[in-house]
C-alpha cells in the first residue's frame, strides 16, 4: 500500500464516521467547537488550535425530544441537530461558533442560545 492509497484510506475512514474522530480529538485534549453555517471560517478556527466540528441532523432518525424546547415550524435540521445534542451525542463540543446574528439563521442562533451546558459561547464579535 501506498502512502498516498494511506492518506486517502484514512480521509473515507474520518469520512464515514466524523463524530468518532472529534470525539477522538477531544480525548487528546483538544477543544472541538460545533458550527452549523457553511460560511463559518473553519481556517480561523483552525488557527486558534481549534477543531471545527460542523453540525448536523440525521435524516434518518426521527426527532424525539426537540419538540418539546422548539416550536415544530423550526427548521428540522436545526430541530434535529438540537435533538440530537439533548441526547448526548455532541457532549464532546467544548463550544459554539456563533456568527454575527443578522448574518445566521434565527433557529441555529435559537438552538445556541438554547444549548447551555458548552463551556464556551464563541463569537465573531469577541475576537474583532
Amino acid at each position: 500500500m501506498t502512502t498516498s492509497t494511506q492518506g486517502l484510506d484514512r480521509v473515507e475512514e474520518l469520512s464515514q464516521d466524523r463524530m468518532a474522530y472529534a470525539r477522538e480529538m477531544a480525548a487528546q485534549g483538544k477543544k472541538v467547537i460545533g458550527y452549523f453555517c457553511c460560511q463559518t471560517p473553519v481556517e480561523l478556527m483552525t488557527a486558534l488550535d481549534l477543531v471545527p466540528y460542523r453540525i448536523s441532523g440525521r435524516a434518518d432518525e426521527a426527532i424525539k425530544e426537540a419538540d418539546a424546547f422548539l416550536e415544530t415550524s423550526i427548521c428540522s435540521y436545526v430541530r434535529s441537530a438540537f435533538d440530537l445534542a439533548i441526547r448526548g451525542e455532541y457532549d464532546f463540543l467544548h463550544g459554539l461558533w456563533c456568527r454575527i446574528p443578522v448574518m445566521q439563521c434565527g433557529a441555529s442562533l435559537q438552538f445556541g442560545n438554547s444549548i447551555s451546558h458548552w463551556s464556551t459561547i464563541i463569537s465573531l464579535r469577541s475576537l474583532i
